[in-house]
């Protein structure tokens, strides 16, 4: 039996404005996933944009839901509000306070087993992966990268 998914899209300005009067004004979007069985969700959060572009889009070509993140605490603030998450990539390095191990242990807390690649080309820290992590120093072999994501997805079955 397959999985289903589906979604709707919300968007207002803050101020109340409609997007008929302003077009030239930035949108909020909330998007809403409702799925049924395990989707394959991925929260990448890395400030370099090629290099989320590069994994994101090697994500998307391989069938998953891709969520992006430029910081940690954009991925903060996107736990409460994103779909059920089922990978995160995160790099270690990320601009302000907040690191990749910092995103990655708050998004265990509320997702017991949420399966995290660290990708960094910062030496990783044993003590600060959390436990069943994986870490691929950069550059990074895209295909490498995928494989270990996919093993990881499909052992939380």
């Amino acid at each position: 039996m397959g999985t289903g998914l589906s979604y709707g899209v919300e968007g207002k300005f803050e101020d109340g404005g409609s997007t008929r009067r302003a077009p030239h004004r930035t949108l909020r979007l909330t998007i809403i996933l409702n799925s049924v069985g395990r989707q394959r969700i991925v929260l990448v959060v890395e400030d370099e944009w090629l290099v989320r572009m590069e994994i994101a889009d090697a994500f998307e070509r391989a069938g998953w839901i891709v969520i992006e993140a430029g910081s940690g605490e954009e991925a903060i603030a996107l736990l409460a509000e994103a779909a059920p998450i089922g990978l995160l990539v995160t790099d270690v390095r990320l601009p302000g306070p907040m690191t990749g191990w910092d995103v990655a242990e708050n998004y265990r807390a509320r997702l017991p087993g949420l399966p995290v690649l660290y990708a960094s080309a910062n030496p990783p820290i044993a003590a600060r992966q959390v436990s069943g992590s994986l870490f691929f120093e950069k550059p990074s072999r895209m295909p490498e990268l995928m494989a270990a994501g996919e093993r990881l997805w499909l052992a939380g079955d």
